[in-house]
């Protein structure tokens, strides 16, 4: 994010897996700031493998510009990215 500043950047980081329907769940979530809640439905069909899992990656950045008096308020930009792990197996969160 270098030169600007990280406070308002929130990320999230989900596993989801899907059961033997390709049916997803969440197994687990990890985040900074503050995110909506992820939204299974939104997974790509093509991603909904069955006995398989993926990763889903979220950002929100919300951005003040210093030139307010041409470019007033907040800019937000939300990105959300699904990647599936070698082999389609879950990631298991290590406890630290």
């Amino acid at each position: 994010m270098k030169p600007f500043p990280t406070s308002g950047l929130a990320i999230r980081v989900t596993s989801i897996t899907m059961n033997g329907s390709g049916v997803p769940s969440s197994a687990w979530t990890r985040s900074r700031g503050t995110i909506p809640t992820t939204d299974l439905n939104t997974i790509d069909a093509s991603m909904k493998v069955a006995n398989s899992a993926i990763l889903r990656a979220e950002t929100i950045y919300e951005f003040r510009t210093p030139f307010q008096k041409m470019l007033p308020g907040t800019f937000t930009f939300k990105h959300k990215m699904d990647l599936r792990p070698r082999g389609g197996v879950a990631i298991t969160l290590l406890s630290s």
